[in-house]
């Protein structure tokens, strides 16, 4: 019996990845377009807590030689651009019937103390039980010792946790582990084949 579905955050919880948040940013001309999309290189770093986003931002600005004029145009969009995120509406109202319906909601997820902090601030996140994410670990998915600290931390039995993520190689880890899981395909199919196989694993929503 399912009793725990625990979430992914990019394009699961919020939609999209930190790519996408380009298209949110006023930018001034397609040159600095294409160095902006640089900026989102390399965020494996920021997952792991080796570096802070604005550590980031001074090391991509020294690496692409920009001047001190980006800072004015862009600097506070870019280190700050978890706030332009947008959620998936259907995913959160899914979350919130799950809640209502008495199932423990959990985050595992690949990503940085900045963002997650904001996340963890926001009304659409308030049906949330738990939250692994890999900057406090130093660890991140698929690695099954990250999903490990998930089922010891809150005594989870993998068998009755569903995994939702958008990577299959991220919830065929969970599935080694035992647990069932989806791969989300939100911009094509929203949450509905989400519900369908969640209905078919007996979960009430």
């Amino acid at each position: 019996m399912i009793k725990n579905i625990i979430f992914d955050v990019g394009n699961v919880i919020w939609k999209g990845n930190s790519k996408s948040i380009i298209n949110y940013i006023k930018i001034d001309n397609i040159e600095d377009k294409e160095k902006i999309s640089s900026f989102f290189q390399g965020f494996r770093s920021l997952d792991l807590a080796e570096e802070t986003i604005e550590e980031h931002y001074e090391k991509w600005k020294e690496n692409n030689n920009l001047n001190d004029d980006y800072d004015n145009k862009y600097k506070n969009q870019l280190i700050n651009y978890y706030r332009n995120r947008e959620f998936n509406s259907e995913v959160i109202n899914l979350i919130n019937k799950l809640k209502e319906n008495n199932y423990k909601i959990f985050v595992l997820s690949n990503n940085n103390e900045q963002a997650i902090n904001y996340l963890k601030s926001c009304e659409e996140t308030k049906n949330i039980d738990g939250w692994v994410v890999s900057y406090e670990y130093k660890l991140v998915k698929p690695d099954k010792e990250f999903y490990k600290i998930l089922l010891n931390k809150y005594n989870l039995k993998p068998e009755e946790c569903f995994f939702v993520d958008d990577k299959e190689k991220n919830v065929q880890a969970g599935i080694e582990l035992g647990m069932s899981g989806h791969v989300l395909d939100y911009e094509n199919n929203k949450a509905d084949l989400l519900i369908n196989d969640l209905r078919v694993k007996g979960v009430k929503i």
